[in-house]
């Protein structure tokens, strides 16, 4: 007789577990093992125990009594937590809520469910914010939660001054780790002046005690990083410093030091390649003599914004180049593709190459301090081939490592940093908006079960509240927002009035403190804010130019925007910069190359 072989893995694997919960529930004999909690028991299967928990594994394995008796009794641990995490290893489903989370990690933990603890933990990541960061931090330091301390660290480092600010009394940041916080230099990558107000800050929680340290803490702050009007319209205004005259002192002593050093130190720097004319300060350095705070000094105070020592961290912008007029045109490929532009200086270095070369459609984010770019399509007269492969450029050694694939091909689709993972949106082939995710503690790509509500096939990404915001329009060209909260892992359709009503080829960038998202899109000059808290909209100032295929970015306190666009004499690739605070545009030049296709993000660096 001919061989038949049937083979249904998937349903018999379901109708075996099925039937093994069924008999838990009843019908007890049947069951080789109970749990005893308390006049409770738990009727189990020691196989699917040892298979989930290293504790049961050892205690079942080993020769205890408990492997005699075929019964565990466990004192001191909630019956519901137990009974959550029986019907999870029965079943694959867990309900994770604020009021049990706790206890249920606490179980786990003790009793060695792995994957119990690994998803209570990603829970938690998306849980964390300004009010329990300390908490969780504590946490996952006591119980060595490694990837819960890391998201934790993140955070802080990320919201110094708002963590500070909600300081719980009994979790309470000690002098010792505030100076650690202050060494790493993450802390100061949303600039200096997040630090000095972050250290006022946590002096003013306990004015009376920690006042002694202010001294020894302002030494961490980057002085010469603090433009000029932050010192005068906001520092010295400080109520810390109204209120205090010893914390008041610190601050000048230290203002007065970095404008001594800054005109000891001056040096005359040469404009750049293109001839732009150097920025200076000098409307600001003469509020700085007026002020009264600083007439005891006799000498004109020097523009320190014109000074930069070596190895001071500083923000900069990473553009990445794809398909070049070079590569399209003559098949040239000489020319970088990646280049860090520097703002103070305005001047632009060559960076590590990224190993591919001649894409377009691909995603390049920020991505904590790196940058990572994911996806893109490479078209040739006979193939159109689109990439699943994803690169991070570590910024601290510039250099490129691949990180592993994609699950799906991607192109022309939306990346960016939510918490601690990045969202990879769109760009595969097919009739959904599907969504993966990137966890460096995983070190792989997670596929996001709950697809986006409704298609968008123009959109932009923007991580903002903890939540993954998609900006964009569908089949008409009314734009709309979706919404995805990680903690409850749900979409929301956002409605807005006043949206703007058509945007080809979306780009958005989010304010630091991400009350903000600026958006403005390819071939105008329109630049719209939507504000998240209030679900409102409203309209800044027009840019000088069209930018098209470009990137919007946030530098400090200022947006850039770059791209390019055709003229009748050729193709001009350039950028330019909007003052938040003025609301006025300012250009910045031409890049050095022309790029058909590229990204950038911001990152700080010790150059």
């Amino acid at each position: 007789m001919d061989l038949f072989e049937y083979s249904e893995p998937v349903e018999h694997a379901s109708l075996v577990l099925n039937g093994l919960n069924n008999q838990r529930k009843t019908s007890p004999k049947l069951c080789d093992f109970a749990i005893s909690i308390g006049k409770k028991k738990y009727p189990c299967h020691r196989s699917v125990l040892c298979l989930f928990s290293s504790f049961f594994k050892a205690t079942i394995e080993g020769d205890f009594k408990e492997n005699d008796e075929h019964l565990a009794n466990i004192q001191d641990v909630p019956c519901d937590a137990i009974e959550s995490i029986l019907e999870y290893l029965y079943t694959g489903k867990i309900c994770l809520d604020h009021s049990c989370v706790e206890s249920l990690l606490s179980v786990a933990t003790r009793l060695g469910f792995a994957k119990v603890i690994e998803l209570c933990i990603d829970y938690i990541r998306q849980q964390i914010d300004q009010t329990n960061c300390l908490e969780i931090l504590k946490l996952a330091k006591q119980e060595n939660y490694n990837a819960l301390e890391v998201s934790a660290r993140q955070y802080l480092l990320n919201h110094l001054c708002l963590v500070f600010e909600y300081e719980p009394a009994e979790t309470s940041i000690e002098l010792r780790e505030v100076e650690e916080l202050l060494q790493d230099a993450e802390a100061h990558q949303q600039g200096e002046e997040e630090v000095v107000l972050s250290i006022l800050t946590w002096l003013k929680k306990d004015l009376k005690y920690r006042k002694a340290y202010a001294k020894d803490l302002l030494r961490y702050v980057q002085w010469k990083r603090l433009p000029a009007p932050f010192l005068l319209k906001v520092l010295l205004r400080h109520p810390l410093l109204e209120a205090d005259v010893d914390v008041k002192n610190h601050v000048l002593d230290h203002v007065r030091k970095s404008y001594d050093d800054g005109k000891r130190n001056s040096i005359k720097l040469k404009p750049p390649h293109n001839g732009n004319v150097m920025v200076t300060l000098t409307a600001a350095e003469a509020s700085v003599q007026s002020n009264q705070s600083l007439e005891n000094q006799t000498s004109s105070s020097p523009s320190y914004r014109n000074h930069r020592p070596q190895k001071v961290p500083h923000q900069a912008l990473l553009l990445v180049g794809g398909l070049s007029l070079g590569e399209a045109e003559r098949g040239d490929t000489s020319q970088p593709n990646v280049m860090c532009y520097h703002p103070v200086e305005r001047f632009w270095k060559r960076c590590a190459a990224w190993p591919e070369r001649g894409l377009r459609g691909f995603s390049v984010s920020k991505f904590n301090n790196d940058v990572i770019v994911s996806g893109g399509c490479s078209t040739t007269v006979n193939k159109h081939v689109i990439l699943r492969r994803a690169w991070i450029y570590e910024v601290a050694i510039a250099q490129w490592r691949q990180l592993p694939d994609m699950v799906k091909p991607r192109a022309f689709h939306s990346g960016c940093q939510v918490n601690s993972q990045f969202y990879a949106v769109g760009g595969a082939t097919g009739s959904i908006l599907c969504v993966e995710f990137y966890d460096p503690h995983k070190s792989g790509w997670t596929w996001l079960k709950k697809n986006v509500p409704r298609m968008m096939y123009n959109f932009t990404t923007s991580g903002c509240n903890s939540k993954l915001i998609l900006i964009g329009s569908g089949q008409s060209s009314s734009v709309f927002l979706q919404c995805y909260n990680p903690a409850i892992d749900q979409w929301t359709v956002v409605r807005s009035p006043n949206v703007p009503r058509h945007l080809s080829a979306p780009v958005s960038a989010t304010l630091a403190d991400e009350s903000k998202i600026f958006v403005s899109g390819d071939n105008t000059k329109k630049l719209y804010a939507f504000d998240p808290n209030k679900n409102s909209w409203s309209r800044a100032a027009d840019m000088n130019n069209l930018h098209s295929n470009g990137n919007l970015v946030l530098l400090g306190n200022e947006l850039f925007h770059t791209g390019g666009h055709w003229e009748e004499d050729g193709y001009w690739d350039e950028m330019e910069s909007y003052d938040i605070a003025q609301n006025t545009w300012n250009p910045r030049g031409a890049f050095p190359h022309l790029w058909l296709y590229h990204g950038c993000a911001a990152i700080f660096i010790n150059e």
